[in-house]
């Protein structure tokens, strides 16, 4: 696929600052929310406060704790809106893109918002580009989620993929949350680190309340009503 704009730097890794704020060692200094923004800004679009954009993609950004379906609901909806004659489509799921895209990064507040900032300038750049794409992230913090939002622009819809953490704890599939709670794992989200559930996302789809196909219907008929589809 040729792109018709000049690709841009992928956002780092942030650097451990030094007592006077700068990056120990002569690197680059880490990538903050507000920063992302002005980049947002400066790569145009930017107009009273909102992004316009004349065509593009849409971003269907999948939050939740680990565990809630994220990704069962992301490949139901890739397979449904590829059934409705969708072709130009990407998932990007939150552990491939942590193995292939930022590997080297660690789950602290500033690890986490980074990779969520990585994920958003892909996204962005496959959503300018015409395509059309799925994220299944946790990104739990809601100010790394608003800077993706205003990076992608009016293509951006957030859905909740909600599940409360006792069933969560239940079901435990992979014996993570056993782990978290017996102090075994640090900085496990829901557990010993925060999630901050969207208050007004775009859709909020239950895991505990509905099927697979009822979530997936759901965001297909959000599409539909917003003349997405």
């Amino acid at each position: 696929m040729r792109l018709s704009h000049k690709p841009e730097p992928i956002p780092p890794a942030p650097f451990p600052q030094g007592k006077e704020g700068g990056a120990r060692g002569g690197g680059r200094p880490s990538l903050t929310l507000p920063a992302l923004r002005e980049g947002a800004e400066e790569r145009g679009g930017w107009v009273r406060g909102g992004w316009v954009r004349a065509s593009g993609g849409f971003v269907i950004w999948l939050t939740g704790l680990s565990g809630a379906g994220k990704t069962t609901v992301a490949h139901g909806l890739a397979e449904a809106l590829r059934e409705r004659g969708v072709a130009k489509l990407e998932v990007l799921d939150g552990d491939a893109v942590r193995e292939n895209l930022s590997k080297g990064l660690g789950f602290s507040k500033e690890d986490r918002d980074t990779n969520v900032a990585r994920i958003a300038f892909v996204a962005q750049l496959l959503a300018r580009n015409e395509v059309n794409v799925i994220v299944a992230a946790i990104s739990p913090y809601a100010e790394a989620r608003a800077a993706a939002r205003e990076r992608i622009g009016e293509g951006f819809i957030e859905v909740h993929v909600d599940c409360a953490l006792p069933e969560l704890i239940r079901r435990d599939v992979k014996g993570l949350y056993a782990r978290a709670l017996a102090g075994e794992l640090a900085h496990f989200t829901g557990v010993s680190d925060p999630y901050e559930a969207p208050e007004s996302p775009d859709i909020r789809v239950s895991s505990e309340a509905q099927t697979v196909e009822e979530s997936v219907a759901a965001i297909v008929a959000f599409l539909e009503a917003t003349g997405r589809l």
